[in-house]
């Protein structure tokens, strides 16, 4: 859909996530993977110089506009200490609380975010130190206003004393094409191009646009 063209951004996995039926064995406790991700990140920029990473991970609980979580807590200590920038994904909504599709009528709009419920971003996406980022539609899909809030992603407030999400990029369409499916494409893990839709779609994007200028 022409959303990210190819431009010699380099990519380093940190390669540190089990398995999924592996995670609780490797990492019993939330925080012992924080300790692993600080020491790759230590690791890879001594070595590569890298100081952005794209975090497209979020704990299933909507973060609170009264308090700060732990899991945000460690990720700011990290980049602090570590002159580093993590590139968050907001989160997404269950399907349940998924929106109505953002209408051209800003009144219209306006009455859907009022009337909206459990789409807050997600922990850790409140970090202070970091960056997080929230999904838009894509270009060229019928019936889907292109660039608009999609009706998936979280959206703020964050904490009271700041503003979240902190960037938006194309994330796909939560409304499926029945030609273009969620109008973003992107490779799996056999190199197979798949159409898929999220916030973890989004933040990549806005992570390659800061090391280009980084």
């Amino acid at each position: 859909m022409g959303v990210c063209g190819y431009d010699g951004c380099k990519i380093i996995d940190l390669d540190i996530l089990p398995l999924a039926h592996k995670y609780e064995t490797y990492f019993p406790k939330p925080f012992q993977f924080f300790n692993e991700l600080e020491g790759a990140v230590q690791e890879l920029k001594a070595r590569t110089g890298v100081r952005i990473f794209n975090f497209s991970m979020n704990i299933e609980e909507h973060a609170s506009t009264t308090g700060y979580s732990l899991f945000a807590q460690l990720l700011d200590k990290i980049a602090e200490e570590n002159d580093v920038v993590f590139v968050i994904s907001a989160g997404n909504t269950k399907p349940v609380d998924m929106r109505r599709e953002w209408p051209a009528d800003t009144f219209e709009a306006l009455k859907i975010l009022a009337s909206s419920r459990n789409d807050a971003i997600k922990k850790p996406a409140e970090s202070c130190r970091n960056v997080s980022v929230a999904a838009l539609n894509p270009p060229n899909i019928d019936g889907v206003i292109p660039y608009a809030l999609s009706n998936y992603s979280c959206r703020g407030p964050g904490l009271r004393i700041g503003l979240k999400p902190d960037f938006a990029h194309v994330g796909g369409s939560g409304t499926i094409h029945p030609i273009l499916g969620h109008g973003l494409l992107s490779l799996d893990v056999t190199g197979k191009i798949v159409d898929g839709c999220g916030t973890s779609y989004a933040a990549p994007h806005v992570a390659k646009t800061l090391v280009m200028w980084a």
